[in-house]
């Protein structure tokens, strides 16, 4: 089972998107958070597997909390989520450890379905190193 936390001071919205993820999917333990501070103490018990962080928060800012999430915790993808999707924030975010962003509004659908490439990814990158590489040296000539 995948554990996945939502980090958004509005915690309304957090658990209502927490909900939908969940609904038919037995794959998945979603909690919701309101605060960077919440989201930490989550992590030091339980890691998650996937974190999506809000950008503007409360208490901290998101990106920060990101920089936090990858320093400690590596294993643990981040989805960055962010009602501004402005180039630079995306960017930034991408530099904190974002593996994926999504922008506000969104379908719990979509976000289901980067949580689902987030495993593609990493399945990728644990297998690229075990006999799928291709020695593209060219053999000198006599």
């Amino acid at each position: 089972m995948k554990k996945v936390i939502i980090v958004d001071d509005e915690i309304g919205f957090a658990k209502d998107t927490a909900r939908l993820l969940q609904i038919g999917n037995d794959q998945l333990s979603v909690s919701a958070v309101s605060s960077a501070e919440e989201a930490m103490r989550q992590m030091a018990e339980a890691p998650a597997d996937v974190i999506i962080v809000d950008v503007k928060l409360s208490d901290m800012n998101g990106l920060t909390l990101m920089g936090l999430i990858r320093e400690n915790w590596p294993s643990t993808a981040i989805i960055a989520m962010t009602a501004y999707g402005a180039e630079d924030v995306i960017k930034r975010a991408f530099s904190a450890g974002a593996m994926f962003y999504i922008e506000k509004p969104f379908k719990a659908e979509n976000l289901g379905s980067m949580i689902r490439m987030v495993e593609l990814k990493k399945q990728s990158k644990t297998s690229a190193g075990k006999g799928n590489v291709i020695n593209l040296r060219i053999p000198k000539q006599p």
